[in-house]
């Protein structure tokens, strides 16, 4: 939730679970305990927004990077972001994974075999 959002209203209703950590208005429902009281708590996050962006996760530690590094960290990042999306019919296809520009050298396509 910190890199992607919330989790779509539509995927949460065909969801199994969704009601043992999502409220009725679809809110993430956190079971934690009271550092204090050491009672269980439920505390409710609502409209979670992306905080984080994964290029600038990736980059955040590598403060030397050439320009064509970075370019490379900024090519997974974005396929990252499409292989994480929430939202099964967004997400990024095998046949589309392999012709990402993040898998391409500088001189050749790298060669990936297809899962069976």
């Amino acid at each position: 939730m910190d890199m992607m959002g919330p989790f779509p209203k539509k995927m949460l209703k065909k969801a199994l679970f969704s009601d043992k950590h999502f409220d009725d208005d679809y809110n993430l429902s956190l079971m934690e305990e009271d550092p204090v009281t050491k009672a269980l708590i439920r505390r409710i996050i609502s409209n979670p927004k992306p905080g984080k962006d994964m290029a600038q996760v990736l980059n955040a530690k590598n403060k030397t990077l050439t320009d064509a590094e970075r370019t490379k960290v900024l090519q997974l990042a974005d396929l990252l972001s499409k292989m994480f999306d929430l939202d099964p019919e967004k997400r990024i296809k095998v046949g589309e994974v392999r012709m990402h520009l993040s898998l391409h050298s500088d001189s050749q396509w790298v060669s990936l075999p297809l899962p069976p």
